[in-house]
C-alpha cells in the first residue's frame, strides 16, 4: 500500500555553526532540514512520515555505504540522530545497527541502545550540528563496544519507534527532493516487519535523508585495531583512560563537536590517562596518535 504525504512542518533555529568532526557520516544530509506530517488516513494529522504514524511504522533506516559517504573498514562507535518532537508516556527508542541484507529485509542486528523518551531534549538550545548545518541532532548514543562494519562495505543504521501507547516521536529529514538516493538508501520498517525504500512507500518525489549519522573509526593498521577499543571508562565522569596494548602513544588530543580543541597532551608510553572533571556533559572526539605516525579517532562521553 502506498502511503500519502499532504502536509510539511519546516524546522528552523538552530545556527549555521560548522564542525570539524571528520569522522562522522554526515555529508549527505544537505538541503533545508524538515518534519514532514501525514494526513492521510482518518483521523486527520495522524502522525509523520519519519516517526509514529498511523500505518504502524516500526523503524526508519539509512543505509550507509559509498553512496552516504562511507570509504573504508573499520568500526561504529556512535550514532548521533535529529529528533524534533516527541510525546512520552513512559516509552523508549532503540537505535540500531543492522548488517545490510536486501531491500525488503534487515539483515543480522549488530547492536543497539535504548534510549528512555524522557532523556530526548528537543528545546532548540538542545541542538547541535553534526559537520555543519544542516546536519542537526539531539540524540547520541556511544556503543560500550564499537560495532565492526561488515565485510559487504554496507550497513543499516535505525531508529525503531517507540509503541504508539507509550509515546511518539517526529525525526527530522532533509526536504524532499534533496537526497536523490533515496531509491537505494532511504527506508522504513513496517508493522508486518518488511523493509521499504522510503519513496517506494510514499511516492518517487518523497526523496529525502533522515537526521541519522554514524561516527566512524576507519581501520587503518595494528595500531588503529588497537586503540580502537581502549577508552574507558565511557561513559566518564573524572578521569578517561588509555591503554594501547603495547603500542607507544606520542599525543593525545580531545575536541568539542564545534571543532575546537580542548585538550592536547603528550604522551611517551603505552597509556595514559585525561582528566576530564571540568568538561561539560556530552560527547567529545578523541585524536590518539601513536610514536610511529598513526592517528586513531574515537568518541567518549563526558556525564
Amino acid at each position: 500500500m502506498r502511503k500519502i504525504l499532504l502536509s510539511v512542518f519546516a524546522f528552523a533555529g538552530v545556527s549555521a555553526t560548522s564542525f570539524g568532526q571528520i569522522d562522522t557520516l554526515s555529508e549527505f544530509f544537505t538541503g533545508t532540514p524538515a518534519v514532514y506530517q501525514v494526513d492521510a488516513v482518518a483521523p486527520l494529522d495522524s502522525g509523520f512520515v519519519f516517526g509514529n504514524n498511523a500505518f504502524g511504522d516500526v523503524a526508519k533506516i539509512m543505509k550507509f555505504d559509498a553512496t552516504t559517504g562511507l570509504s573504508g573498514s573499520g568500526t561504529i562507535k556512535s550514532v548521533l540522530v535529529g529528533i524534533r518532537a516527541k510525546v512520552d508516556m513512559g516509552g523508549s527508542i532503540k537505535v540500531k545497527v543492522w548488517e545490510f541484507s536486501s531491500t525488503t529485509a534487515l539483515g543480522a542486528e549488530l547492536g543497539s541502545i535504548t534510549v528512555p523518551l524522557a532523556q530526548i531534549d528537543t528545546n532548540i538550545a538542545a541542538y547541535a550540528l553534526a559537520g555543519g548545518a544542516p546536519r542537526i541532532y539531539n540524540v547520541a548514543v556511544n556503543f560500550p563496544t564499537a560495532i565492526t562494519m561488515p565485510a559487504s562495505g554496507a550497513f543499516l543504521v535505525g531508529v525503531e519507534l517507540p509503541s504508539n501507547s507509550t509515546g511518539a516521536i517526529a525525526m527530522i529529514s532533509n526536504s524532499f527532493g534533496d537526497f536523490a538516493a533515496a531509491t537505494t538508501n532511504s527506508f522504513e520498517l513496517w508493522s508486518d516487519n518488511t523493509l521499504h525504500t522510503v519513496p517506494a512507500s510514499w511516492g518517487a518525489g518523497a526523496t529525502a535523508a533522515l537526521a541519522i549519522f554514524p561516527v566512524v573509526n576507519y581501520t587503518v593498521g595494528i595500531d588503529e585495531l588497537n586503540m580502537t577499543s581502549s577508552i574507558y571508562p565511557n561513559p566518564a565522569t573524572n578521569e578517561v583512560n588509555f591503554n594501547l596494548n603495547g603500542v607507544q602513544m606520542s599525543n593525545i588530543k580531545v575536541y568539542g563537536l564545534d571543532g575546537k580543541m580542548i585538550l592536547d597532551n603528550e604522551l611517551n608510553s603505552t597509556s595514559g590517562q585525561i582528566n576530564v572533571a571540568s568538561l561539560n556533559n556530552g560527547m567529545y572526539i578523541c585524536e590518539i596518535t601513536s610514536q610511529n605516525g598513526n592517528v586513531v579517532k574515537s568518541t567518549f562521553v563526558k556525564k
